[in-house]
């Protein structure tokens, strides 16, 4: 952010996501429930589409980012990349645990 970029992602795999919406706003990690992986082919993108609906449908930065871990997981379950089920990411939602970081946090994620 320090260079320009307004927004950032970054994705934790099976840990999560962890985004700051912009310089302003806090540094919140997303935890999404344990599932039964089909494939993790295509999970960065169901997250990004989360993210873009989110944003479109204005949500606040905590539901923008529910929305966009539990596109993620939901993709996890599906037979194809992409085959997300609605009533998945309906169910996935509510158990997406939300957190807000500390800035000093973004050292260590960023060393991993």
């Amino acid at each position: 952010m320090r260079h320009g970029v307004k927004s950032v992602a970054l994705s934790l795999g099976a840990s999560g996501i962890v985004w700051q919406m912009n310089q302003n706003s806090p540094l919140l990690h997303a935890a999404p429930p344990t599932v039964p992986v089909t494939s993790t082919v295509g999970c960065g993108d169901a997250a990004l589409a989360g993210f873009a609906v989110a944003l479109a449908r204005n949500l606040p930065p905590d539901e923008t980012l529910r929305l966009a871990t539990a596109c993620g997981t939901a993709n996890c379950l599906a037979a194809m990349p992409g085959g997300i089920q609605p009533r998945e990411v309906e169910r996935i939602l509510p158990l997406v645990k939300i957190e807000q970081l500390a800035q000093s946090k973004m050292g260590e994620i960023s060393e991993h």
